[in-house]
């Protein structure tokens, strides 16, 4: 089940979520906004109420990259974390003042590359140059504007957002 944090949320308030078998279910991660850690343990506690294995598990995406960069598997489960890059992605943290990559744990502006990747807005240079990063190398880069540091294990692993996007569900 990939979902959003919300969701995730909303469905496991209330007691008709406690009725349900989560014996089959296999894996469960979010991604496109940070899960709270009281929000995760109380649908866990509920999975386990419901004969399930599986703990929810926190992913990276972004529209950009076609969804999913990296997530956490029930197999290598370490609370806080993203996981690590699905295979072909890459990331790099660098100092959002310096534009220097910064020591592992240490937080910065993540950035990630995607075989997936959009190519860029189209007829919006402005935009493309405010999103997208080339390194000295000449690779290109999608500039998150999130807050991220990599553990010790080489996961990703959030730390806030340099700018706020609100979803709604209206006409706006």
């Amino acid at each position: 089940w990939n979902t959003v944090p919300h969701y995730v949320d909303l469905a496991f308030k209330g007691d008709r979520i406690k009725k349900v078998d989560f014996s089959r279910v296999k894996t469960i991660t979010t991604g496109g906004d940070f899960l709270l850690e009281e929000v995760k343990r109380r649908a866990d506690e509920i999975i386990k109420m419901g004969n399930g294995t599986v703990r929810v598990g926190e992913g990276y995406g972004t529209s950009e990259v076609i969804g999913c960069f990296s997530f956490q598997s029930n197999k290598s489960y370490v609370e806080g974390s993203c996981g690590k890059p699905l295979v072909g992605n890459q990331m790099m943290i660098l100092n959002p003042e310096y534009l220097e990559k910064v020591n592992s744990g240490e937080s910065g502006e993540l950035y990630i590359w995607s075989p997936t990747m959009m190519s860029g807005y189209l007829n919006n240079e402005e935009k493309n140059n405010e999103v997208f990063y080339q390194d000295a190398s000449g690779q290109t880069w999608l500039k998150t504007g999130d807050l991220a540091h990599e553990n010790e294990y080489g996961e990703l692993v959030p730390d806030g957002r340099i700018r706020r996007i609100v979803m709604t569900l209206d006409e706006n």
